[in-house]
């Protein structure tokens, strides 16, 4: 990975943009290329020093997704290279010379919207995207690559990551990568050799797959459930409802309904203003309502709520983690009393998978346990600290993204994250239990299992990098099973590696007519009617900009925000000693407007510049 770059020299031709999917035989992993970029700063002292020398001549941006990877990036970098490392994320400024900045895409998003002129991009001659395959999304990653083709910089770039897409069939996937090709420039892409995975010390793609799922427990573990076929997403909460009302639902979902009801009626007895969030707000504000209330017969709903919440969006299949909550949470003292194949998932994780590999890990047992939802990241630990065999063996600690609670009353700070992934590294706990969405801030080299709690979507060997690992899966879907998974990633594989990206000629006309494409389909075809998706987009956001008020640049991120529009922020050419100017840009492929505004301070200047936009959108609207 780091070879490829170095000094400006690529093996395979010295192109001048590179895609790097750190993945080879159908194993992917999404650490692999952070242990392969340890091997050329560790094993090869030539590499680690033309690279270094590469670096240290030119200024680098390295965009990692999350705040986690931020520090540890920045860590290893400053360890391997001796360079000058600034950190940048959300909130903060960048203060002090450095030769590599990492930084997460927002924060550097909300630099190029200041117009800061020292994180320009023309400040900088390498651009490294890790987990590049996000450009794919609606992500940050998407509008900084878009900021940077019209920026007219030219930087080189360099994208990392262990799955480039998740598309399946050789066109789909073509297509897919081509597109991020386009996003990036990129103009050449190269996987790691087997060979050259293992010397960096990563063993992972070994490592078979055990299904520990039981004979007599069902695939989705609970009978009853709706099938994954028929479930649609935007009709979650009125499918639940809907089962429960007609009697369709698990014999679990209905007592919790019929408990929720009857302490709701019972609060409506001693509160008769008090009204039932469930089919006024989302499910995720339920147990912040309560939460919210004075302490009382509502208040006491919270951990309730929660639980519903848990298996609403879990489609009822989450029975286990619904009594183990309220049993944690001292709500229900009667859990006993729930049916006894709610157990049957736990016992599985218990006795088939923990207890097995913590009696026959040929090595000290270090493992991750990843789960869907951040409440079972507690739930989990509870019950491992509440079990004495399991509590004098394993020593757990919970992490997830902290950008939004658990539950009203549960969550863990961003160093309180940071301190276990610490503990994790230096083996204070051996056992970590994260949520998949936290998958991209773990790098431990020592992980040697990892156990996957709920069905798997895509194929993975997790962080297990170890010789002798394991890979522990507790569930499967019946429309994804593990040996199909795999398949289909093997498959991907090879179509990205016999993949060549378009250049020249061809290339920028396909641009030329994407955009063109583009165009059609954000102003519609003359003559023609019907809104188009971008048209619709803008003309659907109109009713935000009557809101105002007091805050005019909430209300213009938040407008921006739903138009998917570039805000872009700078000095305004107005000149004034006793004030300050801001100048806000607002583009889409319908518009390009500016507004400008002064104060006495930063922040009078941006809401003046705001307002004066806000007008301006509302009058061309």
């Amino acid at each position: 990975m780091l070879k490829s770059v170095r000094a400006n020299n690529h093996p395979r031709g010295g192109y001048r943009n590179a895609a790097i999917p750190a993945a080879y035989g159908g194993h992917g992993d999404e650490g692999q290329h952070h242990s392969y970029a340890a091997h050329w700063f560790w094993k090869d002292s030539d590499s680690r020093r033309v690279f270094t020398k590469a670096w240290s001549s030119s200024v680098t941006l390295f965009l990692v997704p999350t705040c986690l990877l931020v520090e540890q990036q920045s860590r290893a970098i400053r360890e391997w290279s001796k360079l000058r490392v600034a950190e940048l994320v959300g909130g903060q400024r960048v203060n002090t010379a450095f030769d590599i900045l990492v930084a997460t895409p927002k924060a550097f998003e909300a630099a190029q919207r200041r117009g800061d002129p020292a994180l320009a991009w023309s400040r900088f001659q390498l651009l490294v995207f890790d987990e590049v395959h996000h450009t794919l999304k609606d992500h940050p990653y998407r509008t900084l690559a878009a900021g940077l083709r019209s920026s007219g910089a030219q930087p080189r770039v360099l994208g990392l990551s262990a799955s480039l897409t998740y598309a399946v069939g050789k066109a789909k996937v073509t297509s897919a990568l081509q597109e991020l090709c386009d996003e990036l420039m990129i103009e050449h892409m190269e996987s790691a050799s087997h060979e050259e995975l293992r010397e960096s010390g990563y063993h992972g793609s070994a490592i078979a797959t055990e299904v520990r799922t039981l004979e007599h427990v069902p695939a989705s573990w609970v009978e009853g459930v709706l099938p994954a076929a028929q479930r649609k997403p935007h009709l979650m909460l009125q499918s639940f409802f809907s089962r429960v009302h007609k009697r369709e639902s698990t014999a679990l979902s209905s007592a919790l309904v019929e408990c929720v009801y009857s302490m709701e009626k019972a609060a409506m007895a001693v509160y008769p203003s008090f009204k039932s969030p469930l089919q006024r707000k989302s499910v995720r504000e339920w147990g912040q309502y309560a939460h919210g209330q004075k302490p009382g017969l509502v208040r006491q709903l919270e951990p309730w709520y929660e639980a519903l919440r848990l298996m609403v969006v879990s489609w009822e299949e989450a029975e286990e983690a619904v009594v183990e909550f309220l049993r944690m949470t001292n709500a229900d003292k009667q859990t006993d009393s729930w049916p006894a194949s709610v157990k049957a998932k736990l016992n599985v994780f218990w006795e088939e998978a923990l207890r097995d590999k913590l009696d026959n890990s040929p090595n000290a047992f270090h493992g991750i346990v990843f789960v869907e939802q951040r409440v079972m990241t507690h739930v989990v630990v509870h019950v491992i600290k509440s079990d004495p065999d399991l509590a004098a063996r394993l020593r757990p600690r919970g992490i997830y993204a902290t950008a939004s609670p658990a539950t009203a009353s549960l969550n863990i700070s961003a160093r309180q994250v940071q301190d276990h992934i610490q503990e994790f590294s230096n083996g204070t706990c051996n056992l970590m239990v994260a949520t998949a969405t936290a998958e991209e801030g773990l790098d431990i080299a020592s992980a040697n299992c990892v156990i996957r709690f709920d069905p798997l979507v895509h194929s993975g060997r997790g962080r297990a990098r170890q010789a002798e690992s394991s890979h522990v899966v507790l569930a499967q879907r019946a429309d994804r099973p593990v040996k199909l998974l795999e398949q289909t990633e093997a498959e991907q594989l090879a179509h990205v590696r016999d993949f060549v990206p378009v250049q020249g000629a061809v290339r920028d006309e396909i641009l030329r007519t994407k955009q063109v494409a583009w165009e059609i389909g954000a102003r519609g075809v003359p003559g023609k009617g019907g809104a188009t998706p971008l048209v619709a987009r803008e003309h659907g956001a109109r009713g935000v900009l009557g809101k105002s008020g007091a805050m005019p640049l909430a209300t213009l991120n938040l407008y921006v925000s739903k138009t998917k529009a570039l805000l872009t922020e700078g000095a305004s050419p107005l000149v004034s000693s006793s004030a300050t100017h801001v100048e806000l840009k607002y583009s889409s492929i319908l518009r390009t407007l500016v507004g400008r505004g002064q104060g006495r301070s930063m922040k009078e200047a941006k809401q003046a510049a705001a307002l004066e936009l806000l007008g301006k959108l509302k009058t061309s609207a």
